[in-house]
């Protein structure tokens, strides 16, 4: 069971290493100004 975990816990550090994070900040600015203009595009459901 530790090995298991042990590979786990490798996988997603290697995982994290190899991110951009840059590019992942970007992706979610562009996600969250998606979300707002839909919405602000949905009227007044409320």
């Amino acid at each position: 069971m530790s090995d298991i975990l042990r590979w786990l816990v490798d996988m997603v550090a290697r995982f994290t290493r190899s991110l951009d994070w840059v590019l992942c900040l970007a992706l979610g600015a562009l996600m969250v100004i998606g979300l707002s203009v839909l919405k602000s595009a949905g009227g007044a459901a409320n």
